[in-house]
């Protein structure tokens, strides 16, 4: 702690981990050096004394592996405090709870027979329950031989109240003016259990603690504060580590993380010096790495899948293949054939380029803590009309460990009234769940969590709306829209934004557990789809498939194009009459009205296409249907390509319910009809 100190590096609050615990009070100024000492070294010669496992630990530590005989035995298991001790019931009044170190990571001491029934009990449960190697049964009844001897140890010890704010791992709360200042508080630290998960969890929501250093001999504490809680936590030592590195290494990691470090001071006597950085990319110099792939296919007498499918059919004479490819006739003469090779060469020239730019959404598995609990208090908002339907979401929350509060929204919910709502809640909380169906009631949601100022990140569930591969029917891929407005939130307000969601339609209990791990996880993944086989990560990835035109479409017969007399749309009918439509069918409010129509067909026309207009709303799924049984028998419908919208678009925090909807129902619904 010196040390650190000596690097202007010193803490805003101290809680150990039993023995631990005198090293924060000493840091705390609870005592000098020479009295801690004391007490230290009084404390180990007692316990010392009393009866030994040979060959054990000797380190008063509720944390280990392995395990010996004779003068106690120490246990890790799996279980929340009140069900350890529930099996505890009936052993005796030898054994007790040591340690609790996480919501589901508890730690019993005693006798060494009771210690075994407790792991076998344990184990019958299917709770994972291991042997700690100690050399004493530290923090239970086994102690209390060497309590009174100890008193008179602490009672010759000058005390001073901390002077600065500290957690006490004995009550699990704040120190007060008759813990860490008196005697007894030390005797009873002895033989009480070790409350490490209430002071860190108190740290972190009363104190506001959001960095973690560990000052210990290895990262025990550190991987438990990680396991349980939203914190970055760093450790000054690792076991077989070169010491000095191990320490420096943590020093900057927190000075990452916003910690004040005087590197002056680290540096003194080294000569060291300030240097500026290179400058940043303005210079316009290219520093990015050249693109393999994309190398590689325009490296000369390098072909990609569709050229050398091509030259194999030349190298073969299959002439009737070759015709099919070039789009002529078997008969057709060289002079046809040759304009169709050169257009040919161009479009794969074209193709091949652009699949060096294409990529696509693929999933991989992403490994989750099973144990994972969540803390603190949760929202989850459901439609107020099937709120029901979502009981087993909200149950696999609590069972998880969060106190959860369901906040019904209806559709005449407003933005106004839902802030309204949570400013009233009196906790604040740790995070927010949606459950909503609806695109517009969860833009409400996100912006009334925002103007009632609450910090809590949103995380919305959807069910069945992703597919992780072409073998998985969709139920409900409307979600899909609800997809894409969290990846909007999450790039406008990522401090606010927690992820997406997405379950099974009919969740199984193997599905809901692996909820809270997600929820509760730190690094970073915000796509995830749970399923019965796991938690999957969406992941973006080179189309390597896309320069192969094997299977490529080319327009035939009637192509309908929605929005089709608008910019885009208009777009879109010169590509495909250049690539050979016979019959373009434009669809949009205004038919062959629309401003321009006239000319475009008559561009189209030039191209080759057949042009017909339509006047439509593409919301209406009648004036549709009219329109799809007007196409012809001889030039069926083989493609629909959708470019209609309204544009009304703004930050996520600007957009309102009246201008959502007549973009959102406009962009669903003809993919609805054109499958029925």
């Amino acid at each position: 702690m010196e040390l650190l100190r000596s690097w202007g590096t010193a803490p805003d609050v101290v809680l150990g981990h039993s023995v631990g615990e005198f090293v924060a009070a000493y840091t705390a100024g609870v005592f000098g050096v020479a009295d801690a000492a004391r007490l230290v070294a009084g404390r180990a010669r007692l316990m010392q004394a009393l009866p030994s496992n040979a060959g054990g630990s000797g380190s008063d530590s509720a944390d280990g592996g392995g395990g010996r005989r004779a003068g106690g035995a120490m246990a890790a298991i799996e279980g929340s405090e009140d069900e350890v001790a529930e099996i505890l019931t009936g052993l005796g009044a030898h054994i007790a709870i040591a340690a609790v170190n996480g919501p589901r990571s508890v730690v019993v001491s005693g006798d060494e027979v009771a210690v075994e029934r407790a792991m076998a009990t344990a184990r019958e449960q299917d709770r994972r329950a291991s042997r700690l190697r100690v050399s004493h049964a530290f923090h239970s009844p086994l102690m209390e031989p060497m309590l009174a001897e100890f008193a008179e140890i602490a009672a010759s010890i000058t005390y001073r109240q901390p002077n600065l704010p500290a957690l006490s791992t004995v009550t699990g709360g704040l120190v007060g003016e008759e813990d860490w200042a008196t005697p007894d508080y030390w005797v009873r630290q002895v033989r009480r259990p070790v409350r490490f998960h209430d002071a860190i969890e108190n740290a972190t929501r009363t104190q506001g603690v959001t960095r973690l250093l560990e000052v210990g001999p290895d990262p025990v504490l550190t991987t438990l504060a990680q396991s349980a809680l939203d914190v970055a936590a760093v450790s000054a030592l690792r076991e077989g580590c070169d010491e000095a590195v191990t320490v420096l290494t943590a020093v900057a990691e927190l000075f990452v993380r916003g910690v004040e470090v005087d590197w002056g001071a680290y540096f003194a006597g080294a000569g060291g010096r300030r240097v500026d950085l290179p400058t940043y990319a303005f210079q316009r110099q290219r520093f990015w790495l050249p693109d393999l792939a994309v190398s590689r296919r325009d490296a000369p007498g390098t072909a990609d899948g569709g050229e050398a499918a091509f030259w194999d059919l030349v190298e073969r004479g299959d002439a009737d293949a070759l015709a099919g490819r070039l789009g002529v006739g078997p008969a057709a003469p060289l002079d046809a054939v040759l304009p169709m090779l050169s257009d040919w060469r161009k479009r794969q020239r074209e193709q091949s380029e652009l699949a060096g730019r294409q990529y696509r959404i693929t999933w991989k598995p992403v490994p989750r803590r099973a144990t994972a609990r969540l803390s603190g208090t949760w929202l989850v908002a459901v439609p107020s009309e099937t709120g029901a339907a979502y009981d087993d979401v909200v149950q696999a929350l609590r069972a998880s460990g969060a106190e959860v509060i369901v906040v019904p929204v209806a559709d005449a919910d407003t933005r106004e009234s839902l802030a309204t709502r949570f400013r009233a809640e009196d906790a604040e909380p740790t995070g927010v769940v949606s459950l909503l169906t609806s695109t517009v009631t969860t833009l409400l949601l996100v912006q009334a969590l925002a103007d009632s100022g609450t910090g809590a990140r949103v995380w919305c569930v959807t069910r069945s709306a992703v597919s992780l591969g072409s073998g998985e029917r969709l139920a409900n891929p409307e979600g899909a829209q609800l997809w894409g407005l969290g990846r909007t939130v999450a790039l406008e307000q990522p401090d606010r934004w927690g992820g997406l969601i997405d379950l099974p339609d009919d969740a199984d209990e193997r599905s809901l557990a692996r909820l809270a791990p997600v929820l509760a996880a730190t690094d970073g993944e915000d796509q995830v789809a749970v399923r019965p086989s796991g938690v999957f990560g969406a992941r973006l990835v080179r189309d390597t498939a896309a320069s192969d035109d094997t299977d490529s479409w080319w327009p035939r017969g009637t192509v309908l194009v929605t929005g089709g007399t608008g910019a885009l749309g208009g777009h879109v009918a010169r590509w495909l009459a250049s690539s050979g439509a016979e019959r373009l069918l434009l669809v949009s409010r205004r038919g062959a009205e629309a401003p321009g129509a006239d000319e475009l067909r008559c561009e189209l026309a030039d191209l080759g296409a057949e042009v017909a207009f339509a006047a439509c709303d593409v919301g209406d799924r009648a004036a549709v249907r009219e329109v799809l049984d007007a196409i012809p028998e001889e030039a069926p419908l083989t493609g629909v390509v959708h470019t209609a919208g309204v544009l009304d678009d703004g930050p996520a925090t600007e957009l309102t319910p009246d201008g959502l909807p007549a973009s959102s129902r406009r962009r669903r619904t003809p993919p609805a009809i054109c499958t029925s």
